[in-house]
């Protein structure tokens, strides 16, 4: 059972994740990433290596959440050539 210091915590803790994500990858402000995006391991491994300079883990982790933030809008993202860059 999660005590409430955790809950602030962990609350905290994923909005630091947000804020690193947008600033990472330039995000307008009303965009939001989904949870699931936040919490997936291999997102994770690739804003770690974005951050350690690797181009093709951030081209690929600007993908991904394209893909996120375009089905949180209820768009079909295979609708989109992979190609474009989306934001």
């Amino acid at each position: 059972m999660l005590q409430s210091g955790n809950w602030q915590d962990h609350i905290q803790a994923v909005s630091q994740l947000r804020n690193t994500y947008a600033d990472l990858l330039d995000l307008p402000f009303e965009a939001e990433l989904s949870d699931a995006f936040l919490s997936n391991v291999d997102n994770l491994n690739l804003l770690r290596q974005a951050a350690e300079g690797s181009e093709e883990a951030y081209d690929r982790l600007r993908q991904l959440a394209a893909q996120d933030l375009l089905i949180q809008v209820g768009v079909d993202p295979s609708q989109f050539n992979a190609d474009v860059d989306w934001m």
